[in-house]
């Protein structure tokens, strides 16, 4: 079922996290490039009839880049129905809309309620897509949930990153290597996790979640950085 951008917009970006926490609790995490802390995000998953609804809000540890917001729509076939993302410090806002063909998505820009460009992004090969925002954690938990529902007889996905300016938007192939167990501290209690190995163009990249689906750790080889679930620590 597709969404259109607006119903998205009202569902998600207006509505607010606390209405979302009164069925699923939201998750807190940091962001890092190496040792640097560069982003603190929260998300929400909502699960509804027609699939998964994300909200994520990201702040920044300079006033000056402000608060970034994210709201995604994932059908229950694990594909993209619409996305959105608005940023307070430029007062923009981007939409996402794929076609219902799936085969390109329709990127609209702007800025003080006025539009000022757009783009039309072919896919490479329409079915399972998973959007991840710069810095926005919640992308690898739905990617996860979407690999255990919709698997692929040869493990092979695709992670669309939407890029900034005129930079081309990027599609990042990648493999399931091999799912194993894992043991983590989360407020010093131990719990037991699902290791993911993934394996991108650019390098191998480790997500854990609990045994319920909800990410606790991504490394991300492509996008250099490392989420983590505040209070997680992995256990080695």
């Amino acid at each position: 079922m597709k969404l259109k951008p607006l119903a998205v917009l009202a569902a998600l970006l207006i509505t607010s996290t606390a209405s979302y926490a009164e069925k699923i609790p939201p998750a807190l995490f940091e962001t890092f490039a190496g040792t640097k802390k560069i982003s603190e995000a929260k998300y929400t998953l909502k699960k509804t009839k027609t699939g998964i609804e994300i909200r994520s809000d990201i702040t920044y540890p300079t006033d000056s880049q402000g608060q970034v917001t994210n709201a995604y729509h994932v059908g229950n076939d694990g594909i993209l129905d619409d996305a959105a993302l608005r940023a307070s410090a430029d007062k923009s806002l981007i939409m996402y809309t794929p076609s219902k063909t799936n085969d390109v998505i329709t990127v609209d820009v702007l800025k003080n309620n006025q539009s000022v460009g757009g783009r039309k992004v072919p896919l490479q090969s329409p079915g399972d897509l998973v959007i991840a925002f710069t810095d926005d954690p919640s992308a690898f938990e739905v990617l996860i949930r979407n690999l255990e529902a919709h698997p692929h007889t040869n493990s092979i996905y695709t992670l669309y990153v939407p890029m900034k300016g005129d930079k081309t938007d990027r599609f990042e192939p990648y493999q399931l290597m091999k799912k194993d167990e894992a043991r983590g501290k989360l407020e010093d209690k131990e719990i037991e996790l699902v290791h993911y190995t993934l394996r991108f163009n650019a390098g191998t990249s480790d997500i854990y979640t609990d045994k319920d689906g909800n990410l606790m750790q991504a490394s991300i080889a492509p996008l250099r950085v490392r989420h983590n679930r505040k209070g997680f620590e992995l256990v080695k």
